[in-house]
């Protein structure tokens, strides 16, 4: 595997040397077993080698800020229409180093709002959750938003406006803020 690996890699350099390529980072795809055609994808999803590696998003792949649906979205099912692979399934080491921020901020949004499903009865744990079907998550996630939302008002004493606008960044400062990943994880040991 090692050597077939080596020798899609060194054969994409060869073309990228000698093309006039548009794209820096070449596309891997193909079914659940790499064929030796050269292309290569697994379960589905893409995947692209760049700096010496397999990765699972194209080497110019930005995190915008966006709502708290649309990020945990992305981390239950990835970005179906270019064949991404959900988010949770990454790891920060495979994006660039300006990435990881963004990338952690977002992860640590969707688990709280996982582990407020969880701790409120309604899964029996995040491997169960991320099995649910698209209206199942749809449900799953407006009760542990919701959770997560409340607290977060109990501690400022302040209503939030437009939840459903808010981006990951301003959920996630407010769970930085006022320690609010510390109370969740409790809840759920002592559940």
């Amino acid at each position: 595997m090692k050597a077939f690996l080596s020798g899609m890699f060194n054969e994409f350099a060869d073309k990228l040397s000698s093309s006039h390529m548009q794209y820096s980072a070449p596309l891997i795809t193909a079914e659940t077993q790499f064929q030796t055609s050269g292309n290569s994808e697994l379960n589905g999803y893409q995947f692209w080698v760049w700096s010496g590696s397999l990765r699972p998003m194209p080497e110019n792949y930005r995190f915008l800020k966006c709502t708290v649906k649309a990020i945990c979205n992305k981390f239950m099912y990835g970005i179906q229409s270019e064949r991404i692979r959900p988010f949770r399934r990454w790891q920060s080491s495979d994006l660039k180093l300006e990435e990881k921020g963004h990338f952690c901020r977002a992860a640590v949004v969707f688990n709280c709002i996982c582990d407020c499903v969880v701790s409120s009865g309604l899964a029996l744990n995040k491997d169960s959750i991320y099995q649910l079907t698209y209206s199942d998550w749809d449900d799953k996630f407006s009760v542990g938003y919701s959770a997560l939302i409340n607290k977060i008002e109990d501690k400022t004493g302040k209503p939030l406006s437009k939840i459903g606008e808010i981006s990951y960044f301003t959920i996630y400062n407010f769970i930085k803020q006022h320690k609010l990943l510390v109370v969740i994880i409790v809840l759920n040991y002592k559940l």
